[in-house]
């Protein structure tokens, strides 16, 4: 789970992601409790998108987001989010080949600039497991080291923020 709100003593949400481990793919999620946090119900499914913070404006009217500015909105208490609002598109500057990947990833970035990017990858519960500082437009990252799973491979630099998920398969 990524964030939690309470609207209430009594009602709260929860936004995150769901890991099937025996197929290694994931969904992300929002949850709804009207018990304190006693049982949580899966609510909405958010289309796979990693919803990473909730917030209420007042009791009836609530946002999620996600990753690449993914935006879900309830009006009626979280009794159901409606679609992913519209986001404008933004052109992929970043290509993960192959993926799934077992030991060696290539990068394909778009670095106009050509300043040094941030490599981070985490896994599903957003710890940071491997970085490296990237120099070239194009470059091999060994993964070898890292567990079969569903990841985040975000890179950054001044003027570039770019995430994609990265499967590794064995």
């Amino acid at each position: 789970l990524k964030s939690i709100y309470f609207t209430d003593a009594d009602t709260g949400f929860a936004t995150g992601m769901y890991i099937d481990t025996s197929n290694f793919t994931g969904a992300g999620i929002i949850l709804k409790t009207i018990d304190a946090g006693q049982t949580w119900h899966n609510i909405n499914d958010p289309g796979g998108v990693v919803m990473s913070s909730i917030n209420f404006v007042d009791s009836q009217i609530g946002y999620a987001t996600g990753f690449d500015g993914a935006t879900l909105k309830t009006t009626n208490a979280g009794g159901a989010f409606s679609g992913i609002l519209p986001i404008a598109e933004k052109e992929n500057k970043m290509n993960i080949y192959p993926n799934p990947a077992s030991v060696i990833v290539t990068l394909n970035i778009d670095n106009i600039n050509n300043a040094d990017l941030t490599l981070n990858i985490y896994n599903v519960i957003g710890t940071l497991v491997k970085t490296e500082i990237l120099k070239q437009k194009n470059s091999q990252i060994n993964i070898g080291d890292l567990s079969n799973g569903v990841y985040m491979i975000s890179i950054k630099s001044k003027d570039l923020n770019e995430n994609q998920k990265l499967i590794i398969q064995r």
